[in-house]
This record gives structure tokens, C-alpha cells and sequence, in this order.
């Protein structure tokens, strides 16, 4: 992963500071497809998002794992790297271009999710967690 300090900012955004969980083992509010839906590998749970209204609640199918490992193997494969015709983060010079291709790329949707990540990394850094 190119950017590990950005993966445990998101991981503390998406979690409100380790507080709850997407799914199982699911720390950085990945989705589900719906073939893992299918196969019972999710959870449905209300989510808040940001799509033109505004603040908006609705539910989604999060992504189940059996462990941490498999959630970020599956975070490099979808985000990290290359991954259809989305540029993976790996093409990113800096971590503010890496979260701006996460927001064009519809990972999240809260327009301020740049300035909230940031401001964990820099928190980060002030308190010396990397």
C-alpha cells in the first residue's frame, strides 16, 4: 500500500476513532458487490451520505471479512492498485491527490472527507503516531 498513513486516517474517519465497525472486520466502510450480497459475505447497515441533498441517511451492504488481512487485501486490490479502468493510488504524488481520487471515485462521499482524513494525519504526526 502506498500510502499506509492514509489507510489508518481512513480507517479512524470511517470508524469515529475505532468506535464501530462497517461489518465484520470491516474497518474503512468498504461495499459489498452485489454477488457478495448474494452469498451472504455483507452487512446492511444505515450509512450517511452526501449526494447532491446533502446529508442524507440510507442503507447499504458493507462488505464482511474474515479478517483484517483479507479487508486490506482487498482495500490495495480496489484503491491501492489498478483495478479496471479506475487509476489506482499507486498513481497518486501525494496524499492529498491519493484522497482526492478516492472522493472522484465515489469512496466517499462527504465533500470535507479530504480535510477530515488530513486533519487525522496531521493530528497524527503532531502526537508523534507515525
Amino acid at each position: 500500500i502506498k500510502y499506509p498513513e492514509l489507510v489508518a486516517a481512513q480507517a479512524m474517519e470511517e470508524t469515529g476513532w475505532g468506535s464501530i465497525q462497517s461489518a465484520k472486520n470491516n474497518f474503512l466502510g468498504l461495499k459489498a458487490s452485489l454477488s457478495e450480497v448474494a452469498r451472504g459475505e455483507s452487512e446492511r447497515k444505515l450509512t450517511t451520505e452526501f449526494r447532491g441533498k446533502g446529508e442524507q441517511v440510507e442503507e447499504a451492504d458493507f462488505k464482511t471479512f474474515n479478517n483484517i488481512r483479507a479487508m486490506m487485501m482487498q482495500y490495495k486490490k480496489q484503491w491501492n492498485d489498478d483495478f479496471g479502468q479506475y487509476k489506482g493510488l499507486v498513481n497518486a504524488n501525494s496524499i492529498q491527490e491519493a484522497i482526492k481520487m478516492l472522493q472522484t471515485e465515489d469512496y466517499a462521499t462527504n465533500p470535507d472527507y479530504d480535510k477530515n482524513v488530513l486533519g487525522i494525519i496531521d493530528r497524527a504526526i503532531r502526537e508523534g503516531w507515525f
